[in-house]
């Protein structure tokens, strides 16, 4: 893998919000984040969101209905 982070790459910078680029990787884009405001922002917006969605639970089903289990003969 290439150890030099360039503008726009989102897929990389997702995997860096995931942990799961290497150290190499993750210097190249802390030292990219520190200068380019951009870049940074993405990160902050992908990250809001990826908190978002941690707090998401599904809501309660209320189907009107209920298992019952039959004797079987």
């Amino acid at each position: 893998m290439n150890s030099t982070f360039t503008c726009d790459d989102k897929a990389t910078l997702i995997a860096y919000l995931y942990g799961e680029v290497d150290a190499a990787m993750r210097a190249s884009i802390e030292l990219h984040l520190g200068s380019c405001a951009r870049c940074a922002a993405e990160v902050r917006a992908l990250g809001d969101v990826r908190a978002e969605l941690s707090l998401w639970a599904p809501p309660d089903a209320k189907l009107g209905f209920a298992i019952v289990k039959t004797s079987e003969q």
